[in-house]
């Protein structure tokens, strides 16, 4: 009886600024002005709006009824097929004759508006009708867009009727997201430019959102919830770091049905084991102690990747050599050398992918003899000539101005690190790798610290209320369409795409098949996962000081383990 036909409104294709020859350049004139953050193209968004199939019925006419206290007229028709027109009309004493009506079926409203005619008479005439709500296909209210009128022919008991065929849109209201970014980055500016362009075609919305980063995010959202003022839809994950605060809250519900139909959830992890997803992935698994390697660099001096820890101390003696450093990172934001180093170093001296979920259990501590070997590859690196002391206060500009301009042979970071836009030509010679085999290693050779990657979900509180789901549902449409993946991926913000039948635009950035690779490496876990509060600031700060020298993985062990069991 009904069916949903796609008319595309395509929003105007914007070309945001490249940064052209504005001066940028490294302090010895090196040219890095490719290094410079770029506003995407943005992408034609196709708008989809449904359009409700005339439907013509027939039927008998009831009697009409009269509210003894209030004067208030209904009139109910039946229809052959079990629906019912409900007429309602006030007063017959008023000056205007209108009313409201519905169209039931199964006890569930598909159309209602206003009509103009009088139901208060014996008599019966035709009443014209207007279309001003109808149910989608998930069986929400929406607003129809434009005037539907119509007529409702009455013939002595019987009627006739076609409601013509409407458009649909959402109906008005607003929908809080608590977002994750800083605002002046790609990622801050594409929710934004999301946002905007939902509520350009869909004015019936308001978008209240707030977008934080880092602790900042993670203090708000806990205030929040504390107060009772839970977004509509959240940026979240599965783990404690991402997931623990809205399951505490009761929050995360199972998001499967609100997912578009491009998203193949068969990709998207069972988080739980229960089938149930909290939310939408932004893509698969965020692979997060990467090290990508300049193959044009190594063979010019003559390297090779090295299989043992005695082939990397002879690589990091060749960089020196050359007048080059081995390995760095931007060790001056303290996180990395958790999530980016860390994370996948315990694992090859407690033999455990898992350590650090135990840690937090209480199993294990971190005062334990392996423990400490752990944070003590850390200065056996930088005795070796591996990793330069100076990695601890390196930012992530220098960072990858050196490895962008061949002063650095290899850089550590997650992934995301790794993209054209970053690299500009260099992307081509880059290659993705495991940490190679370190000092002491007793298992798990080879592996990838990867967390399941977070993204956003519709929250309990968003999906009580019918207005603000229908609203929210159409907007993860716009945040996870094919075309925002594709921007995704150019970012460097995802590894691989979790939409169906995806493939890899021709032209796109050549590293984006070495990440695809990523996936085949065995796999542990990501510390601040598991870890979090002070304890792993101090965790952080510690390993900081372990690569600058002024302190001991031993110390930096204990003030761990003090730092946690005062949490």
């Amino acid at each position: 009886m009904r069916k949903v036909a796609i008319a595309f409104t395509l929003v105007l294709v914007c070309l945001m600024c490249i940064g052209c020859d504005n001066g940028s350049s490294s302090p010895n004139g090196q040219d890095i002005s490719f290094l410079q953050p770029t506003k995407p193209t943005k992408p034609l968004m196709p708008v989809e709006y449904e359009t409700l199939e005339a439907v013509s019925s027939a039927g008998d006419v009831g009697t009409p009824t009269t509210n003894a206290e209030s004067g208030e007229i209904t009139l109910e028709c039946t229809d052959s097929e079990g629906g019912k027109y409900v007429f309602v009309q006030p007063n017959a004493r008023t000056a205007v004759v209108t009313g409201t009506w519905k169209y039931t079926r199964d006890d569930k409203i598909l159309f209602s508006g206003v009509f103009e005619g009088d139901i208060s008479s014996e008599d019966l005439e035709n009443l014209t009708l207007n279309v001003t709500q109808a149910a989608n296909e998930d069986g929400e209210m929406m607003a129809t867009k434009g005037t539907n009128s119509f007529v409702f022919e009455i013939t002595e008991n019987t009627f006739t009727v076609t409601i013509p065929a409407v458009e649909i849109v959402l109906l008005e209201c607003t929908l809080d997201i608590l977002a994750y970014g800083e605002e002046e980055t790609s990622e801050g500016s594409k929710f934004k430019r999301i946002c905007n362009e939902f509520m350009a075609v869909n004015p019936n919305i308001k978008i209240k959102y707030e977008i934080l980063y880092d602790e900042a995010y993670h203090q708000r959202l806990v205030s929040r919830l504390a107060d009772n003022n839970v977004p509509d839809i959240g940026y979240m994950g599965a783990d404690e770091r991402w997931g623990g605060y809205w399951q505490e809250a009761n929050q995360q519900i199972d998001n499967t049905p609100y997912y578009p139909s491009n998203i193949d959830t068969n990709l998207v992890p069972d988080f739980f084991g229960t089938g149930d997803k909290p939310y939408l992935p932004l893509g698969s698994s965020n692979f997060c102690t990467i090290i990508g390697v300049n193959m044009n660099l190594l063979n010019k001096i003559g390297g090779k990747l090295p299989t043992t820890y005695a082939e990397f101390k002879q690589l990091a003696a060749l960089c020196k050599d050359n007048g080059i450093e081995c390995l760095s990172t931007h060790g001056a934001d303290a996180w990395v050398w958790g999530s980016c180093v860390m994370s996948a170093i315990i694992p090859r001296l407690t033999g455990d992918p898992k350590w650090i979920e135990k840690a937090v259990a209480g199993e294990v501590r971190f005062t334990d003899a392996n423990f400490i070997a752990a944070l003590d590859v850390l200065s056996q690196w930088v005795k070796d000539g591996i990793l330069s002391e100076t990695s601890a206060t390196t930012t992530g500009e220098t960072g990858l101005s050196n490895f962008a301009s061949g002063r650095t042979l290899m850089y550590l970071d997650g992934q995301w690190g790794f993209s054209e836009r970053n690299f500009g030509e260099l992307s081509k010679d880059i290659k993705l790798i495991p940490i190679p085999p370190v000092p002491g290693e007793v298992g798990c050779a080879g592996s990838v610290a990867g967390a399941w990657q977070v993204g956003y979900g519709i929250t309990r509180k968003g999906a009580s209320d019918s207005k603000v789901l229908a609203a929210a549902k159409e907007w993860l449409k716009f945040f996870f369409s094919n075309e925002e993946t594709i921007q995704l991926l150019e970012d460097g913000a995802i590894a691989g795409a979790i939409v169906k039948d995806f493939e890899v635009p021709e032209g796109m950035d050549p590293i984006l098949k070495e990440k695809a690779k990523l996936g085949a490496y065995p796999s542990c876990y990501v510390i601040d996962s598991y870890l979090s509060g002070n304890a792993n600031d101090v965790l952080n700060a510690g390993m900081q000081e372990i690569v600058a020298g002024t302190k001991t993985a031993s110390q930096v062990a204990t003030d761990v383990q003090n730092a946690f069991d005062a949490q």
